[in-house]
């Protein structure tokens, strides 16, 4: 097995194993299905969906491609009265726009993005409740696909070393802002960023997988070379077993 495939497996055992733990291609460039329409009892199930409180039915509108139904959906996500559990469930429906129809999905940020921007200001000064942590990462995922500048500073800042020491998140967020830099391949902040937190030997498996996973679009013909090159520090099995793996 040559280095790559071998680079690809253990990336899939470590950094695979966290939610949404992916560094994805960009969305592509036409729908997966056509665009839906609205037949006759469309407009009463989208106004009893948007009068409610549950965003059960979010899914199922979503699968429709209809643009109206998404534009309801994308509504409920953003009303601040809904339920909030309720309103992340909205928003993982819309996330699945990513391969369904990349033109709904980049239509729809400009509306999301203040209420996205919310959600990834729950990291700053508070630990992130279960919700809100689940509000980070698919707010990060949107962020990161529209290659906000901002976005990518946040995400650097919640990766930094000095950051880590003083506030960590989790491993399932941190791994998020990992992987959401993968979307910035020609900044040499966010690399410096990723390359850091690879060859932290405090920092855990999961979040270092996912760096190095990460790393693929900066370097993607010499990524297992360079880290083959790295000095280990004593005591760092984790990469000498992933050097020795790539040798």
């Amino acid at each position: 097995m040559n280095r790559a495939a071998v680079l690809v497996c253990l990336l899939l055992a470590a950094c695979g194993s966290t939610r949404d733990a992916t560094a994805p291609p960009p969305p592509p460039t036409q729908a997966s299905q056509p665009k839906g329409v609205d037949g006759p009892a469309d407009g009463p199930r989208r106004a009893k969906f948007l009068a409610g409180t549950s965003a059960g039915e979010a899914r199922e509108l979503v699968e429709t491609n209809n643009p109206a139904h998404l534009d309801a959906v994308a509504a409920f996500f953003v009303d601040a009265r809904k339920p909030y559990a309720e309103r992340l469930v909205a928003l993982a429906a819309l996330h699945t726009l990513r391969s369904q129809d990349a033109g709904e999905y980049a239509r729809l940020f400009p509306r999301l993005k203040p209420r996205l921007w919310e959600e990834v200001s729950h990291a700053d000064g508070l630990d992130l409740s279960g919700d809100h942590e689940k509000g980070f990462i698919e707010a990060v995922g949107w962020l990161a696909d529209q290659k906000d500048p901002a976005a990518r500073l946040k995400m650097e800042l919640h990766l930094d070393r000095e950051t880590v020491k003083r506030k960590r998140l989790s491993d399932a967020a941190l791994s998020a802002a990992a992987l959401g830099l993968a979307n910035y391949p020609g900044n040499e902040s966010a690399r410096d960023t990723l390359w850091a937190a690879l060859k932290d030997p405090k920092e855990t498996v999961t979040v270092r997988a996912c760096c190095l996973k990460a790393l693929k679009p900066f370097h993607p013909k010499d990524l297992e070379a360079l880290v083959v090159q790295i000095p280990a520090a004593p005591g760092d099995d984790w990469l000498r077993d992933l050097q020795r793996r790539l040798r």
